[in-house]
């Protein structure tokens, strides 16, 4: 098989597990069953596919990367589940009252757009090209695969579009509707014009350590969440926690950007990808055990797999860069 091949596989199937599944908001008992998981797969699968494709045929980097991700979650709460509209949404809890304004839930739509740009989207493919160095900055899909993925991801879209409105009754507004529309059409079309990077460009080695990487990776993450689960409770003005969330955003993306460097940076990619990911490992094991929360059986085992999936990660980027530390920073070269 060919490594193209494998790594659009692994895009294929670790995006839907890690938005869905390590997330817990699909557990294993709803995850696996046949027919949730074939959807998922296709939805976030094809989804992600076509972002890192669109980025790597239009010569772009990891802005239009991330304003990619952003339209693709605005198609998923959006178009598709439309929980940007409505207040009853399951998961939606506080933030159906809280920050509405128009018919819109503000609070939420910026805080899912943004996690499904980053952990949808983004971290996917940076895991896949750290797996499979060789694909970086290149297409993974042949035309034929890229078609049946262009035409594959709206077919399912509307699929589970249907779907939501038989499950809740819930159909959104037409204005509202069509906003949303047109903000995925100029997310898109910002995406399409941005540059490769977004700062000056940064040195050819990176500046900080792997473990500060990782630590500013874990902070944005915990700060994230905290902003969207805790802060509404404590704040009675909406605006700011969505002003603190984009800022959050912002900051940590230039702290990545800046230092990353251009060159031999597996190890600082990978303890970013840690520390993005180890609030929701840590969650994995609250949601099994915690007994208020229902239906969760089996997020332990979700959350043990992806300890060891770090831990084998490490293991091969240490093999094929020959490094015994993920600790050092990186020395940049003398001008």
């Amino acid at each position: 098989m060919k490594t193209q091949t494998k790594a659009a596989l692994f895009l294929l199937f670790f995006a839907p597990i890690n938005a869905e599944l390590l997330s817990a908001s699909s557990p294993p008992i709803e995850f696996f069953f046949p027919t949730t998981f074939v959807f998922l797969t296709l939805f976030y699968g094809t989804g992600v596919l076509l972002v890192h494709e669109f980025a790597v045929r239009w010569g772009k980097g990891w802005p239009t990367i991330m304003l990619l991700g952003l339209a693709y979650g605005v198609i998923e709460e959006g178009l598709v589940t439309m929980s940007f509209f409505n207040s009853s949404w399951p998961d939606i809890g506080h933030l159906g009252t809280y920050g509405n304004f128009l018919g819109i839930n503000w609070t939420w739509c910026v805080n899912l757009s943004i996690f499904h740009g980053v952990w949808s989207i983004s971290v996917p493919i940076l895991v896949m090209r750290l797996i499979f160095p060789s694909v970086d900055g290149q297409a993974i899909l042949w035309r034929r695969p890229f078609i049946a993925a262009l035409m594959t991801f709206p077919v399912v879209s509307f699929l589970l579009m249907l779907s939501t409105v038989v499950v809740t009754g819930y159909l959104a507004p037409p204005l509202q509707y069509l906003g949303a529309v047109t903000m995925v059409v100029l997310l898109v079309l910002l995406a399409r014009g941005a540059p490769y990077r977004l700062l000056a460009v940064p040195g050819e080695r990176p500046s900080r350590s792997a473990s500060r990487f990782s630590l500013v990776g874990f902070c944005f993450s915990a700060g994230f969440f905290l902003l969207m689960y805790l802060v509404p409770f404590l704040v009675p003005f909406p605006f700011i926690p969505i002003a603190l969330m984009i800022c959050l955003t912002a900051a940590a993306a230039r702290y990545f950007e800046k230092n990353l460097g251009i060159s031999g940076n597996d190890r600082q990619k990978w303890a970013m990808f840690v520390g993005l990911e180890i609030v929701f490992v840590g969650w994995t094991f609250i949601h099994e055990f915690a007994p208020a929360i229902s239906n969760t059986r089996g997020m332990a085992l979700v959350g043990t797999v992806y300890f060891i999936f770090f831990v084998w990660l490490k293991m091969r980027i240490d093999r094929r860069t020959g490094s015994t530390s993920m600790l050092q920073p990186q020395q940049t070269p003398p001008a």
